[in-house]
């Protein structure tokens, strides 16, 4: 059974009580205070409105609920009891005064700068360990808000309202998530949307920067004020230019609400066309804000040919979960990317760690999951490598489904694992298997297809690669997302899971599959 909200705000009341205990402490101890309380004071907001719609909320969604809540109330009760040793500890080594004033009495607890590493070691554990959380809880938050109910609406409005009677609410969060509302809303005659769609061929004069290895770009404006990620999407054939138009201004709509940092895709500040003299859209340029606090953007592809040695554990685990929830972000919003791979993925720098942030770009051959799908590929090996059997060479066999996603998240996962390459590019930047793969079209059974003996290879290197370096949960990951298709899969197997009653590929089931599968088991590490 979900634990009761007033049971989760409880403890954690406590436990930023205990944190402010520490303020007249140093500097560095305040920092770690004033983070929890932010933290603390995020996840509240989106506890306290979760509970004001729990009469709208399905069977399903709950299960989620309550599988993820459960996870937050272990974590405060540890983050709790581990700060209480800390003050068990602190009385031998305090000095207390008491300052008197008109209407109280206060006092004041010193500390002894001995004692500051290990309080820091404690406050940062706890922190961490509510922002992992917080990660996994996410999706569901985010997938609350997709709700076509016009109840979540009306609390929303209700909670950003100054003069509201509920207990104080993070607004940001309320802001941000009234932001998605608005960015699903269809599209109507009447009421106002943003528009998304920049003057045509408005990139042009943008100075671009090629990113190695990657399919953006950075770009300057021409006036040098302002610096982006630009992402070209090639006009696809076989799709009618309206409905291409549509599904653009769709997810540049979508995007321009994405909460980058907690979402795993850049947020967009516009798309412009790109017109031929004849007037003829040939590509849309979809342009992305990069976040303040991000720098040095690099493509996976060039971090894993470079594979810098000794590389942690933590940072390989981070990168899977955040390409692991860009990817359900993605299959939130209702598309699907069909072009997962290392140089899709963009991977930033923060100002004192390397790899802390990573974005699912690429958006080339995107779609929505309830679109027309076009059965044409091409013959690009390195990409076919990315690609479920059933969706390799020019002509696949089988209409796109968010699951072939799940697959190209696997054979990424994998990479991520090894900390290794499975493409190489010679100095002309031809690309190349690495040891690891046989030759392009090799397979070693007459009767198995070659596609079909390329996940076999890949899912083989995952068995005998990854326990040793990943451990056997993020193994496990790795192969059911490689064999996600097969139908004695126990997550993915059965399809008839995914689909609705319009027979839509989407579902608070399939969310509530990924989201588990790929976040909830891997922020344990």
């Amino acid at each position: 059974m979900q634990p009761p909200t007033e049971i989760l705000l409880r403890y954690g009341e406590r436990l930023v009580d205990l944190y402010n205990s520490y303020r007249n402490a140093s500097d560095e101890i305040m920092e770690r205070v004033l983070l929890m309380r932010n933290s603390w004071f995020r996840i509240q907001t989106q506890l306290r409105y979760l509970e004001s719609i729990k009469t709208i909320q399905g069977e399903e969604f709950k299960m989620m609920q309550d599988q993820t809540l459960r996870v937050l109330l272990i974590k405060l009760e540890a983050a709790v009891g581990e700060v209480q040793k800390l003050e068990k500890k602190r009385d031998t080594a305090i000095t207390t005064t008491t300052t008197k004033t008109a209407d109280a009495t206060t006092k004041e607890t010193k500390y002894h700068n001995w004692k500051y590493p290990l309080v820091k070691k404690s406050l940062d554990a706890a922190i961490s360990e509510l922002q992992k959380w917080q990660q996994a809880f996410d999706p569901s938050w985010y997938l609350a808000l997709m709700m076509s109910n016009r109840l979540i609406d009306n609390h929303l409005q209700e909670f950003f309202k100054s003069d509201s009677e509920l207990p104080p609410v993070d607004r940001n969060v309320i802001y941000s998530a009234i932001g998605v509302r608005e960015s699903l809303r269809p599209e109507s005659g009447t009421g106002e949307k943003k528009k998304v769609f920049l003057p045509d061929n408005a990139t042009s004069g943008f100075a671009r920067v090629p990113i190695p290895y990657s399919t953006a770009f950075l770009c300057q404006t021409p006036d040098k004020t302002q610096t982006f990620v630009l992402d070209s999407v090639p006009s696809q054939q076989g799709i009618k230019p309206d409905i291409q138009v549509a599904d653009v201004r769709d997810l540049a709509r979508k995007l321009n609400g994405a909460d980058a940092l907690s979402f795993g895709l850049l947020r967009c500040f516009g798309v412009a066309k790109v017109c031929s003299d004849s007037r003829t859209t040939t590509a849309y340029d979809f342009v992305f804000y990069i976040p303040s606090s991000v720098r040095s953007p690099q493509s996976l592809r060039n971090i894993l040919i470079e594979a810098k040695p000794n590389v942690s554990l933590s940072t390989r685990f981070r990168l899977a979960l955040q390409l692991a929830r860009s990817v359900t972000f993605v299959h939130t919003y209702k598309f699907v990317h069909k072009g997962i791979r290392p140089e899709t993925i963009l991977v930033f720098d923060a100002k004192k760690s390397e790899y802390t942030h990573s974005f699912l770009v690429g958006f080339e051959k995107f779609r929505a999951a309830d679109g027309r799908t076009v059965m044409a590929g091409d013959a690009a090996w390195e990409k076919d490598l990315y690609r479920h059997p059933e969706r390799q060479g020019l002509r696949p066999e089988s209409e796109y489904t968010m699951q072939h996603d799940i697959y190209s998240l696997g054979v990424c996962l994998l990479e991520i694992g090894m900390w290794r390459t499975l493409v190489t590019y010679s100095s002309t930047k031809e690309a190349s298997p690495s040891q690891l793969l046989p030759p392009p079209g090799y397979t070693e059974k007459k009767e198995v297809t070659k596609a079909a003996s390329l996940k076999e290879t890949l899912v083989g290197i995952a068995q005998r690669e990854l326990p040793s370096c990943m451990g056997d949960k993020y193994t496990d990951i790795v192969v059911t997302c490689l064999t996600c298709l097969d139908e004695d899969n126990p997550e993915f197997g059965d399809e008839t899971q995914f689909q609705d009653e319009d027979g839509i590929t989407i579902g608070v089931r399939y969310i509530q599959k990924v989201s588990n599968m790929t976040l909830t088991r891997l922020k344990r590490y």
